[in-house]
C-alpha cells in the first residue's frame, strides 16, 4: 500500500498553519500578493474553480467572509470571475498612496517659500528700480529686517 503526497484540498493549508496565506483587509496589505500566492498554491494542488472559489475563505477573517460570499463571482463559482472583483474591491491603496507620498514631496521640494516668493518678484524688477523701491519700502516700513525679502505687498505699494 503506497501513500502518496496528498494533493487537491487534502494538500492546502489549514488556515491557522504558518504555511497558509492569509488576507485581513488591513491597509498596508495588498491583495494582489495574497491572490497571486494562493492561487499558486491552489494550482499547485490541484484545486479545481469550484474548489479554490470556496476555500479561499478559509484564510480571510470571519467580517470578510460574509462580503466576500455575497459576490456574484462568489455565488456562481466562477474563480477569475470572482477574483476581478476582489481586485475591484480592493484597488492597490498601497501603491496609490506610494505615488501621492512622491508627489507630495516633489511638489514640497519644487514648491516656493514665502521669502522664496517675495524674493522672485522683487528680482522681476530692473536693477535701477529695485533701488529706489528699497528706499521706498524703507519709507513704509522702516523695521523690515535688513536679511529678508521685501513683502511683494510692500513693494507694490512703494512702485505706486
Amino acid at each position: 500500500m503506497s501513500h502518496g503526497t496528498p494533493s487537491g484540498l487534502a494538500a492546502m493549508p489549514a488556515a491557522r498553519s504558518q504555511c497558509a496565506p492569509r488576507f485581513s483587509g488591513q491597509d498596508d496589505e495588498i491583495l494582489e500578493e495574497f491572490l497571486q500566492e494562493y492561487e499558486d498554491l491552489a494550482d499547485g494542488n490541484g484545486l479545481s474553480e469550484r474548489q479554490k472559489v470556496e476555500t479561499i475563505l478559509r484564510y480571510v477573517p470571519r467580517s470578510l467572509q460574509k462580503l466576500w460570499s455575497m459576490l456574484p463571482g462568489y455565488v456562481n463559482v466562477r474563480w477569475h470571475h470572482f477574483r476581478a472583483q476582489l481586485e475591484e474591491l480592493y484597488p492597490d491603496i498601497a501603491g496609490c498612496t506610494r505615488c501621492m507620498c512622491q508627489g507630495l514631496s516633489q511638489f514640497v521640494e519644487l514648491s516656493l517659500t514665502d521669502d522664496d516668493f517675495h524674493a522672485e518678484f522683487f528680482k522681476g524688477f530692473h536693477a535701477e528700480n529695485q533701488d529706489i523701491l528699497a528706499d521706498q519700502v524703507f519709507n513704509i516700513n522702516p523695521h523690515h529686517p535688513a536679511n529678508q525679502p521685501f513683502d511683494a505687498q510692500d513693494v507694490l505699494s512703494a512702485a505706486r
